[in-house]
């Protein structure tokens, strides 16, 4: 549900120092509202200090109250890694989040919780909010929890389903920014062709959720584009907008990874309760793919 545009004026991104954390920051520094942004294992200019496992909201600088907004972004997001070590992940995923959205919430502030396309199990696509949650994977498990227990316990709670997140950096590291620099060193990939998702560009997520949080919308809502994609696809799209026309590529099957946990298939969402709320417009992707071009060209 939804009510009246309610922006806070102060926002608190939980896990700031990952790429959604940072894009949330700048775009809400950029509307004029004050920012604060912590992280827990690594440190960023203009970020504090805080360990979701056993940090308390007083070591966060800011005057607690219902104009204040808590975005909980902080995870384990590595699927292998949360199956490898589920203590250490129930302790960061489930646990600490929960904590730290109670103590928000007793403090007056709005939650925000990030949640994953994996709550599904990828056994048919097109997903919708009100469609059964099924994870197969420890890390999907972990997000239903979350989001069954902050909706249980407070109603003005905003569950946002987030589908992977790319950004137009080539620096980074992850997806995109890992196949440029590998297609531009000369390396070869290995992409599966039979996994399908919704992918969205970070300064779009940011966006959304902007819109969201501003029509204090509660309840659980699909932020993604609407585009179904496998990874192949995706990765000729990159090429092409980057004018690298060919490169040392395997396509193959998910299977022929090896991963320790399973994985979601077809976890593709339907953001049209998002899109109905918001009135937001996704500019096209190939947008996006431009910024990516541009900035590669600049270094």
């Amino acid at each position: 549900m939804s009510g009246p545009r309610s922006g806070p004026g102060t926002v608190v991104v939980i896990g700031a120092s990952g790429t959604l954390g940072q894009t949330l920051v700048a775009h809400f520094a950029a509307q004029g509202r004050r920012v604060v942004g912590t992280y827990a294992r690594h440190p960023r200019d203009g970020l504090c200090p805080f360990d979701v496992r056993e940090g308390r909201l007083d070591d966060v600088p800011v005057r607690w109250g219902p104009d204040v907004c808590a975005i909980l972004c902080s995870a384990i997001a590595n699927i292998d890694a949360c199956k490898r070590d589920e203590a250490l992940s129930e302790a960061v995923n489930v646990t600490g989040l929960v904590r730290v959205a109670a103590d928000a919430r007793e403090r007056g502030a709005r939650v925000v919780f990030c949640s994953s396309d994996y709550v599904f199990s990828g056994s048919k696509g097109g997903y919708v909010e009100t469609d059964a949650t099924c994870p197969i994977t420890v890390y999907g498990e972990q997000k239903v929890r979350v989001e069954t227990c902050l909706l249980a316990t407070d109603p003005s709670a905003l569950v946002v389903r987030l589908s992977r997140i790319i950004t137009s950096d080539p620096g980074e590291s992850s997806f995109l920014g890992g196949w440029y620099c590998a297609l531009c060193a000369g390396r070869k990939i290995r992409i599966a062709s039979d996994q399908f998702f919704c992918p969205t560009w970070a300064e779009d997520v940011a966006a959304g959720m902007g819109r969201l949080i501003d029509v204090a919308a509660s309840g659980i809502y699909h932020l993604c584009q609407p585009r179904r994609y496998d990874r192949a696809t995706l990765l000729r799209e990159l090429m092409a907008h980057v004018g690298i026309p060919q490169g040392d590529i395997e396509v193959c099957r998910t299977e022929d990874f090896h991963f320790l946990d399973r994985r979601s298939l077809d976890v593709s969402m339907r953001p049209e309760r998002f899109l109905q709320a918001t009135g937001y417009r996704f500019p096209p992707m190939a947008d996006g793919f431009r910024r990516f071009a541009e900035r590669a060209r600049r270094g």
